[in-house]
């Protein structure tokens, strides 16, 4: 026991924001918001459970879809995003419930696929997909999803809405 101790200690571990992160903690890169010509999210309630987990294709039947094409939400989007996101150590596994797409005037889609730390009980976890660079495992502050559904409350183009996904 005493050699694994000493092993764990001797990780270059880091801390930031309250979390401990065994490889250095980089802010993920976003798009420039010229590049931007939509955003969509999808935000899920955090009380609503299903027998499966939740996938890509079925997010929107479950969650809230929120889109805009205003360069003002846009900017404002990216400003919660860029605060909030670090890259992470790859995640076996998390719980999808939350995405925000970022389509691209080059017709790429950025796409940040995300948990409920709500659910969770602590800081997020999920995927940041590139179709130009690939993807990795990010983390994101708790808080984050708080700022998203109130930056959801000024958009008017919903889908399957419901006021659950806004608490």
């Amino acid at each position: 026991m005493k050699h694994a101790f000493l092993y764990l200690f001797s990780l270059p571990f880091i801390f930031s924001s309250n979390n401990l992160y065994a490889k250095e903690v980089v802010e993920i890169e976003l798009p420039n918001l010229d590049q931007i010509s939509k955003v969509e999210l999808i935000i899920v309630p955090t009380d609503l459970r299903t027998r499966a987990p939740l996938s890509e294709k079925n997010l929107p039947i479950y969650g809230c879809t929120f889109s805009t094409t205003s360069e003002k939400q846009y900017s404002a989007l990216l400003s919660i995003l860029s605060k909030k996101i670090k890259t992470a150590e790859k995640s076996d596994s998390f719980a999808l419930r939350n995405a925000v797409y970022l389509h691209l005037k080059n017709s790429e889609v950025v796409k940040l696929l995300l948990n409920d730390p709500v659910v969770k009980n602590g800081d997020g976890e999920g995927k940041l997909e590139k179709s130009s660079s690939g993807s990795e495992s990010i983390k994101f502050n708790q808080g984050m999803l708080k700022k998203l559904r109130i930056w959801a409350k000024d958009i008017p183009a919903r889908k399957n809405f419901s006021e659950p996904c806004l608490q």
